[in-house]
C-alpha cells in the first residue's frame, strides 16, 4: 500500500555555517590553462566516461590514457569518479577530500588541464552515511567538503569556459536494501537522509557560486536515478525523494528502459521513463530545456554477440535521447570495466586488443560531421545554433 510521506524541509542549519567551516585553499590554482574557443565548448550532447578499466596500452596511467583516448575521439567531456581505487595505478593514494585528491594526484590534475568542457564527477563526502539520518556533524561535514571542492573548482578554472557537475553514482541503489529492485517500501528516516543530503550538497554548490569571484565557469549538483520503470507503487529517488528536492540536474542511469528488442520498443520504454523523471523534478529559475539526461547507457557485447548489433542499439539511444531534448547522453564506457572466468564482458569502445569497436568509430565520425556542419552553420548565420537547432540536426544523423 503506497503511502503519502511528506518529506520534512531541510534543517535551518545550513542556513548558518560559516565560511569559515570550509578548509582553506593553499595551494596556487594550475596554470597555464586557456580559455576554450567558443567551438571548442560546444556541446556535442554524446560523450563516454571511464570507470576501472580493466586494461591499459600505453605507459600513462589508466586515467590519463583513458581520458586522451576520449579527447581523440573528438569528445570534449569527460565522466569520471574523485576516488585513487577506481583506478589500479593510483589506487593507493589517500586523498583527505576530493578537492585534496584533485590538487596532489598527478593524473587527476593532468585531466583538469586538458582541454574538456564538461566534467562530471561522483563525488562523496568521506565518513557520511545518510541512510541511517544525517546528524549533525555529517551535515556540517558534507557542506564543508562540497563547499571546498566548488570553491576551489570556481577559483582555479575562472575564465575557462568550462563546466563541472557534482554526482554520485546511481542513487536508487544506495536507497534500497542490498540492491534489491523488488522492494517496495522503504524507511522515512532513510528518505529523509536522502533528501537531506541533496538539499545540503545543493546549498554548499549555490553558496560557492555567490561568494567565490568567477567568470565563465559553470558549477552544477545532479542525481542520479536507476529505478524508474515500477510494476506497482514503491519508494524510490523519483517520486519519493526527487519532488523535495532542489538539485540542478538528473541523470538516468538508464539500462532498465534498454531491455526491447526493437528500436520502437526502446523508445517506449525510455521515453516514459525520461518523462517520469522530468515530470517529478521541481521547476527551477534560470534553467531552460530539459534537465534529465542519461548518464549511463550500454550494451555489453556478451549480449550483443556483435561489435555491429552493438553500435546499433547504441544509436537507437543516442537519438531517442537527442529527440526527447537530454542535455548530455554518455556511453558506457571507453574501456570495459567487468569480467569474469570467461573473460571481458564488453562494455567498451576499445577492446583490450586495443582495436577501437563500431560504436567508437560512430561517435568519432559524428563528431566530426556535426563538428564541420556547425561550423558552416555559424558561417552563414554568424552564430551558432541553438541546443534545438542542433539536436535536431544531430538526430538525423541516427535516422
Amino acid at each position: 500500500m503506497k503511502r503519502n510521506l511528506l518529506l520534512m524541509p531541510l534543517l535551518a542549519w545550513a542556513l548558518f555555517v560559516p565560511i569559515a567551516a570550509v578548509n582553506a585553499i593553499a595551494e596556487s590554482p594550475p596554470q597555464e590553462l586557456k580559455e576554450l574557443e567558443e567551438l571548442e565548448r560546444y556541446n556535442w550532447v554524446l560523450g563516454t566516461q571511464t570507470f576501472a578499466p580493466n586494461y591499459k596500452h600505453t605507459e600513462e596511467t589508466e586515467l590519463v590514457e583513458t581520458a586522451g583516448r576520449i579527447r581523440q575521439m573528438g569528445s570534449n567531456l569527460l565522466k569520471i569518479a574523485l576516488d585513487a581505487g577506481k583506478f589500479s595505478d593510483t589506487k593507493e593514494f589517500k586523498a583527505a577530500s576530493p578537492t585534496d585528491l584533485l590538487k596532489r594526484e598527478p593524473s587527476f590534475g593532468q585531466v583538469l588541464q586538458m582541454d574538456f568542457t564538461y566534467y562530471l564527477f561522483w563525488v562523496y563526502t568521506p565518513g557520511v552515511h545518510w541512510q541511517d539520518g544525517m546528524s549533525a556533524e555529517e551535515k556540517e561535514r558534507e557542506y564543508a567538503c562540497i563547499k571546498e571542492l566548488a570553491v576551489w573548482l570556481l577559483s582555479s578554472f575562472s575564465g575557462t569556459g568550462k563546466e563541472f557537475y557534482l554526482g554520485h553514482w546511481e542513487g536508487d541503489w544506495y536507497l534500497v536494501d542490498r540492491y534489491d529492485r523488488e522492494q517496495t517500501i522503504v524507511s522515512p528516516t532513510r528518505l529523509q537522509g536522502m533528501a537531506d543530503w541533496y538539499n545540503i550538497r545543493q546549498k554548499a554548490v549555490e553558496d560557492a557560486l555567490k561568494e567565490t569571484p568567477h567568470h565563465d565557469v559553470k558549477l552544477y549538483q545532479y542525481a542520479e536515478l536507476n529505478l524508474v520503470r515500477m510494476k506497482e507503487p514503491m519508494d524510490r529517488i523519483v517520486n519519493r525523494v526527487l519532488p523535495y528536492v532542489n538539485v540542478d540536474y538528473v541523470s538516468y542511469s538508464a539500462y532498465e528502459s534498454l531491455e526491447a528488442g526493437s528500436y520502437e520498443g526502446v523508445r517506449s520504454l525510455l521515453e516514459r521513463s525520461l518523462d517520469t523523471i522530468a515530470n517529478n523534478l521541481p521547476r527551477k529559475e534560470g534553467f531552460t530545456g530539459r534537465r534529465v539526461f542519461i548518464g549511463e547507457y550500454g550494451f555489453p557485447l556478451r549480449q550483443t554477440q556483435t561489435p555491429a548489433e552493438q553500435e546499433r542499439r547504441a544509436r537507437w539511444v543516442m537519438r531517442i535521447g537527442l529527440e526527447w531534448g537530454c542535455p548530455f547522453i554518455l556511453y558506457w564506457q571507453m574501456y570495459d570495466n567487468e569480467k569474469d572466468a570467461q573473460g571481458q564482458l564488453g562494455f567498451w569502445m576499445i577492446d583490450d586488443k586495443d582495436e577501437k569497436q563500431p560504436v567508437y568509430k560512430t561517435h568519432e565520425r559524428f563528431y566530426r560531421e556535426m563538428k564541420e556542419w556547425v561550423r558552416e552553420f555559424q558561417t552563414d548565420k554568424k552564430r551558432l545554433p541553438t541546443p534545438e537547432e542542433y539536436r535536431q540536426k544531430a538526430a538525423s544523423f541516427f535516422k
